[in-house]
């Protein structure tokens, strides 16, 4: 059972035995968190890790709004935490590095202060290291704004 309000997602891992015909639930965290992300090429397939957009407990933006990024491994459940502090976080995506070895989360960030978007980019195997890149926009960009990475 949950214990989140209405409306509230959570982290939880469902395990499905088609051959008992038995579905278990595993949640691995109580924090709200939404937007989860893998390398889109591994759509379909078993993948190691997602990336997922979540709330701290205590962010300036409200309960509709994330200030952490998450990498989230697969089977044991570890949670790399990245705190945005006073920046939001709406969904990020995956792009790839081109010799296909790793790659980058990139994610928009709005600023409370400036009321202003930056388009932040992290090394998804260092998510809580040095960024790789900020890049300020000219204009905001809404916080659930949806997109995809796509390889010409």
């Amino acid at each position: 059972p949950f214990t989140a309000s209405p409306g509230t997602v959570q982290l939880v891992r469902l395990a499905i035995d088609l051959a008992a015909g038995t579905v278990t639930m595993d949640r691995r965290d109580d924090r709200s968190c939404e937007f989860a992300r893998i390398d889109d090429r591994l759509i379909g397939r078993r993948h190691d890790w997602f990336i997922i957009s979540a709330d701290s407990g205590d962010n300036p933006f409200g309960a509709d709004a994330f200030d952490q990024l998450w990498r989230v491994e697969g089977d044991s459940g570890a949670i790399t935490e990245r705190r945005l502090g006073a920046e939001g976080i709406g969904e990020s995506i995956f792009a790839p590095r081109a010799d296909g070895d790793g790659g980058y989360v990139l994610s928009y960030l709005y600023t409370l202060d400036g009321d202003t978007t930056d388009l932040l980019i992290l090394d998804v195997d260092d998510l809580d290291g040095d960024e790789v890149a900020r890049i300020h926009l000219p204009v905001r960009v809404p916080l659930g704004l949806h997109g995809s990475w796509v390889d010409p």
